[in-house]
């Protein structure tokens, strides 16, 4: 009965897991002011915790969902006010949380099923909740057809998600549009980036997009065919003027990233690293990335101050701009402690030789701001949306 207990447990586990895209599902018990892991599907030892392993309940994020202090679905940890300075997020690096109470007969919590990732989800929302309330009820009965219904359910789902990527894919259905880069001491257009936009059928939110394919195992594709469409334009843009182009560690490790990228004349193009997902070989992408950087690719690290992982990503790429994170950048004019961040960031880019782009700037307070800092190049609403290749490179302050 036990061992039937214990398999019926790791398909609720691993259904939970893989439904929403994470990387460690768990089922915890409260005791002596405690939250005991009982048992896991994942990567949990990547999270720093072990099976039969008592963590603070005090401490977690299962005491404050209980409570009311926090939403079941926590998409972006790392960014969410109510979560990114709880040491319990730096030290087992939760980028997105999902979590339900698992209850007893009486009604009372007994414990609680789990989903973390290290990289943030943007597409998790209420919904997911619900599910995992559904499998967490499967834990609190015997009975495993609903559970096995569930399963099939999502597997057909799955294969239907698959399907409508590929033939994407095949189609090359992303379409490129740009935002100016600006040089912040004269406001001239010194680059673009390049960023995707996709057919309803696929989604209007981008980064749920790519959460998507990653999820369908299909990340580094869909990275692929994006830059492919943007690198079309390259020849369109000004002479002198960069092109940055997102792309994931996990994208990187593709060689058909890196000889598409060759192609092209590097000192044209600049590197976004993205953070969608840990960084589990740092040698091998340095290594990738000298290769680049000979040919004259310049490298980016993305979200410096969002958190644990970009600023890894600095020390171990060591890159050429080092862009900072928009919920600093947001109302910098009338925040101290956003200054004083941002004047740290600006000081350690400098350290590197590095330049500070500043993304988000939407107010020409902010822009006053940054550029009393002393920030190198800055880019965002102020200068106009994402659009058109033509539209970027001729964009004005739109402040006037």
């Amino acid at each position: 009965m036990a061992t039937a207990l214990a398999e019926r447990r790791q398909r609720v586990l691993h259904l939970a897991r893989t439904h929403l895209g994470m990387d460690v599902a768990w089922l915890s018990r409260f005791t002596g002011g405690e939250q005991l892991i009982v048992q896991a599907d994942g990567d949990l030892a990547g999270i720093g915790l072990e099976i039969n392993c008592g963590t603070s309940y005090e401490d977690s994020y299962c005491a404050r969902v209980l409570t009311g202090d926090l939403p079941s679905v926590i998409p972006r940890a790392r960014h969410d006010p109510r979560t990114r300075d709880l040491p319990i997020t730096a030290r087992l690096g939760i980028g997105a949380y999902v979590g339900v109470p698992v209850s007893r007969p009486d009604g009372s919590a007994e414990g609680m099923l789990c989903c973390v990732s290290r990289s943030a989800q943007p597409r998790l929302d209420d919904r997911d909740a619900r599910f995992l309330q559904l499998l967490a009820r499967l834990l609190e009965e015997s009975d495993d057809s609903a559970l096995q219904a569930a399963a099939a359910d999502e597997e057909q789902a799955r294969d239907r998600s698959r399907t409508r990527m590929l033939r994407a894919l095949a189609a090359r259905e992303v379409q490129p549009v740009f935002q100016a880069i600006v040089r912040l001491h004269d406001l001239q257009v010194v680059g673009v980036e390049a960023l995707s936009r996709f057919d309803r059928s696929l989604g209007t939110d981008p980064a749920q997009v790519f959460s998507d394919a990653g999820q369908l195992g299909l990340g580094p594709d869909l990275e692929l065919v994006a830059i492919e469409r943007a690198l079309e334009q390259l020849a369109d843009l000004p002479e002198g003027m960069r092109l940055g182009l997102n792309a994931s560690p996990q994208a990187l490790m593709d060689p058909r990233l890196t000889a598409r990228l060759l192609d092209e004349r590097g000192d044209r193009l600049c590197l976004e690293v993205t953070e969608h997902a840990p960084v589990r070989d740092y040698p091998t992408l340095v290594r990738t990335l000298d290769g680049l950087r000979a040919e004259g690719v310049k490298i980016a690290v993305d979200d410096a101050g969002a958190g644990f992982a970009s600023l890894r990503h600095i020390l171990q790429l060591r890159p050429d701009s080092i862009k900072l994170d928009l919920e600093i950048t947001r109302g910098i004019a009338a925040d101290p402690v956003r200054q004083a961040l941002a004047q740290s960031l600006l000081g350690f880019a400098r350290s590197l030789q590095a330049e500070l782009l500043a993304e988000g700037v939407e107010t020409g307070e902010d822009l006053q701001a940054l550029r009393s800092l002393g920030v190198d190049l800055v880019q965002g609403y102020l200068f106009g949306r994402p659009g058109p290749l033509a539209q970027a490179v001729s964009t004005k302050e739109s402040r006037r």
